[in-house]
Parts: C-alpha cells; structure tokens; sequence
C-alpha cells in the first residue's frame, strides 16, 4: 500500500522545483501563483475506456516529457441540476476519460504539510472536483495545507453492479468508490512531491462526498490510505444491496436491448457512452428512491457485494475498521430545502398528505412525529415534510455514525450548521451545501454570492471559524482551536455538539426529541 513516508518526503524534496513536479508516473507542470503552486487536470488512473469500462481502476502508465497540468480535465458523465451548476464549472466537456485530480500546494518543497482530499457530492449522480467552490487557494495560503479534489465515476459508470448477471464483473457495481481509494492510493504515493504529507491526510467530503466517507471508513481496501476524516451532510447509511444494484443493471440492460448474461455486459462495453446515459436516464427515473422507505438509497450507489464491501459499513464502523481515525461529522438544520429549490412543487402539499406520510413512514409514531414536526422551534422553514425528511436522510444518519464510531473507541466530534441565508427570500434557511463557501472561505467564487444572500456582513467571521476549524482538525486531529469555545467529544452522556451560527456555542444534545424519535423508528 505505498512506499514508506520517509522515503516520499526525500523523494519529494529532491523532485520538486516551482511549479514542476516528478510523479511516479512522469513530470507535470502546473501554475505558480501568489502564494500557491496549483496543478490541474493530474491523471491519477488510465481512462476507465473500453476494456475498463466498469472495472476497477488502473494506475497511470508512465509517460515521456513535461505534461502540462494547467486546466482541470474533463467531467465525469452526468445529467446535472441547478445545485451543480451554482457551484460552477459544469460547462465543462464530458468524458469517460475523467479519473484526474487538482492540487494546490503553498509550495511543492517536499515540506510535510497536512493533505485534505475533497470528495465532490452530487447523489453519486452529478458533480465535480473542479467546481469554482472547490478551489483551494485559501487552504493552502492561510493555513499551509495541501488541497487536493478529486473526480470519479459517476451514475452507471460508477455504480452498475454487473456482477448478478456477469459473475467476472467482480466489484462492477463500486467503480466510483475504488476511483476514490484509487485516489487516495495516488496521493499516498505522490503527494510529499507537493509538499504533502503522506502520513498525515485527511478526506472529507459533502452529501454524497461525505456518505462516500463514511464508505471509505468502513472499506477494508482504503485502511491506511487516510488518518482523519470529515463527513459535511452525509454519513455512512446510503450504500444498496447486491440484489436491488443487480435488479437496476438488468434494468439498464433491457433499456439498451441486451440480455442479462455476459454476451450483453460484452456489448454494453461496445456502445457509446451517449447511448448508455439515455439508457440511465429512463430508468433512474423508473427506479427513483422510496421517499417513504425506512432509508433513502439513491438509484446509483455503492453496493454491499461482498467483495469490495464485505459488510454495510456502519456495521464495519461500529466493530472498529477505523477507530484510529478522528471523524467529524455534522449536517444542516434545513438540508432538503434544497429540494425546493430545485422543484417547488415536490413539497407542495397539505396536511392531509402529510398525515398520510406519516403514518406509511412512521406507523404507531406518527402522531408522537407529527406533534413533534409541528413545533415551531423544530424546525426553521415552515414546511412540516422537508424537516422530516432532513431529519431522516441526514441527521439520523449522522448520529448513528456518531455513536457507531465512538462505541468503537475512535474520537468524534458532532457539528450541527444553523446559520440562515438571506438568500432566496430567507425561506430555505441552513440550506444543504450552504457551509461550502464558509469551509473553502470562497464567498466571491461561483454562484456563493447567490446562496449565501451577498453574503450578510456576519458570514466572513463564521467563514473564517470554520476554515480554521477544518485545517486544525486536518492537521491536529482535533477541531478544537482559539476561535471557538470549549467543545468536547461526542459521546452518549452528553452528545456535545458545536452549533456553527454567528454566535458558536456547544450545546449538549441539541436534538434530543428527534433523535429520540428516530431511534425508537429504527428499533421498531
């Protein structure tokens, strides 16, 4: 799993000058700006092309020469939605060719600085390591960290589980997440030519990025290939399983008019990928997600094969795959008003409707959820089922991580993000993806401007605390740090939780009635 650190760091400061690299695989060049060394569109596998369409990825082959690496690569395929498009560059070209990286670096001097790994999200379906709000200049200048952003296979290339009707297709159905340890392999391999240090890396993610996380924590594959972890809206509940990924592949497969069996897998590798995507669309929309079921699992995510996943990885958690690594995780308090944002009317509802939701959702505790979702100071918005529904797509989720990671003896720390927009007439509130400006400390980049309300004269603070708050943890382990107050572990006697607002403050388990009320759904 890599060469030893001490040997990458004194490989790293023979190799490295300005904005010209040595990799394993060959010499880049990238840009030299004011206080950073930034190279984009890095290969870090072979184009998963036709005889590694839907296989695991495989590592660069060497090239000859100076490789220019100053415009960030293509996109991976995907039909993408308004969220995406705020966060910029989605004008991109599309491309199986996709598996590249970003970094920037204060210098690539072979010092051995702490190594954030950003997972974009997207539902395992859109998205892109080179969004304008990814950009991490502000890491590596105000806080000396390496940044590093990824792309991965998205959707069908990413997630078609092809081993229920192709038994050869071992480990088909999670090439998006082996793109993302492949990554990190890279990076174990390559970063301390960047002024990276290979034994201090810390992957964090958002929405699917942090579900994809909380994957990763409970891969055996990606053991030792990162030593921290932060989870932004996603924990590690939304994985599927081998027999729903197989009944989604057959699907695709009649969709495109090829049998179930390996004669039509050996032609699916023979269409072009246009072909394919048409194919996806009709049926993501044929098998979108059970908004009542007991967990919302997107169409397309990573399966428990047993292979690659031998187990759900919240169960791998819980037996301690990754006590070593710290985690902090938190979510937003009105995470699926973004949904109404992107479609207004997927809330447009009354109580009639939300009664019978609740009672398919909750059974004997419907009246218990709804008596609770009808209080004001619950919820921020007034829509009764987005509450609802953030609670249990991101903050249960969240929680069981929580108390999964911590049961095992790994340290963890809990956030809860309730700073309000402006934006959008006020009504979305601490809306999903609204803490990705203040992370990144981009308010200027994208459309940040157009989520965040301008933003208000009290976000840059919030920004800075929260920057601050993730290089620390990056590089101590520990989020803990001057800008904030007192904040203590999460664990199940007091579930200390830091509430980031324009005032921070911990609050011991702020969300007690619902989580209360989740844990007696989950145990019924």
């Amino acid at each position: 799993m890599g060469r030893p650190v001490s040997e990458l760091r004194e490989e790293g400061r023979r190799a490295s000058s300005g904005s010209v690299v040595q990799l394993r695989a060959g010499t880049i060049e990238g840009v030299r700006k004011v206080g950073v060394s930034v190279f984009l569109g890095v290969p870090y596998a072979q184009p998963p092309v036709g005889p590694l369409r839907f296989r695991r990825p495989v590592e660069c082959a060497p090239w000859e020469g100076v490789r220019p690496a100053r415009t960030v690569g293509p996109i991976a395929h995907q039909f993408p939605t308004d969220l995406e498009a705020m966060q910029g560059r989605l004008d991109l070209p599309q491309s199986e060719d996709c598996l590249t990286l970003n970094i920037w670096t204060p210098e690539p001097d072979g010092t051995p600085r702490p190594v954030m790994v950003w997972i974009h999200g997207g539902a395992y379906l859109n998205g892109t390591g080179a969004a304008d709000w990814f950009d991490g200049t502000s890491f590596a200048t105000r806080h000396d960290v390496v940044l590093v952003t990824i792309n991965y296979r998205l959707a069908v290339f990413g997630y078609l589980h092809l081993a229920g009707v192709s038994p050869e297709e071992i480990g088909s159905g999670n090439c998006g997440l082996l793109d993302q340890i492949a990554a990190l392999q890279w990076v174990a391999d390559n970063i301390a030519s960047f002024g990276g240090d290979p034994g201090n890396v810390t992957v964090f993610g958002e929405s699917a990025g942090a579900m994809s996380v909380g994957v990763i924590l409970g891969t055996p594959e990606a053991a030792g290939l990162f030593h921290r972890a932060i989870l932004q809206s996603g924990a590690a509940s939304n994985v599927t399983t081998a027999e729903d990924a197989t009944a989604v592949a057959v699907a695709v497969l009649a969709a495109l008019g090829l049998s179930p069996d390996v004669e039509g897998v050996t032609r699916l590798r023979e269409l072009p990928a246009a072909q394919i995507m048409a194919a996806y669309g009709a049926v993501a929309v044929s098998h979108a997600p059970d908004m009542t079921a007991s967990r919302v699992v997107p169409t397309f995510a990573p399966v428990v094969d047993g292979v690659v996943l031998p187990q759900e990885p919240l169960h791998a958690i819980r037996e301690g795959a990754s006590s070593s690594v710290p985690v902090m995780i938190g979510t937003n308090r009105d995470e699926m008003e973004v949904m109404r944002l992107l479609d207004a009317s997927i809330y447009d509802f009354g109580d009639d409707e939300i009664e019978r939701r609740a009672a398919t959702l909750f059974g004997d505790l419907s009246g218990e959820a709804l008596s609770l979702y009808r209080r004001p100071e619950q919820r921020r918005t007034q829509n009764v089922w987005t509450a609802v529904d953030t609670d249990r797509t991101f903050l249960a989720p969240a929680i069981a991580l929580a108390e999964a990671h911590e049961a095992a003896g790994g340290a963890t720390w809990l956030y809860f993000f309730t700073w309000s927009t402006t934006a959008f007439g006020g009504r979305v509130g601490a809306v999903h993806t609204l803490e990705i400006p203040f992370v990144f400390n981009n308010f200027s980049l994208g459309a940040s401007p157009e989520l965040t309300g301008g933003p208000p004269a009290d976000a840059p603070a919030l920004g800075e605390r929260m920057h601050r708050t993730w290089a620390h943890f990056a590089r101590h382990g520990d989020p803990r740090n001057d800008g904030l107050p007192a904040w203590t572990p999460y664990e199940p006697l007091e579930r200390a939780t830091m509430i980031f607002d324009t005032t921070c403050a911990v609050v011991n388990d702020p969300q007690r009635d619902r989580r209360l009320l989740w844990s007696a759904w989950a145990e019924r």
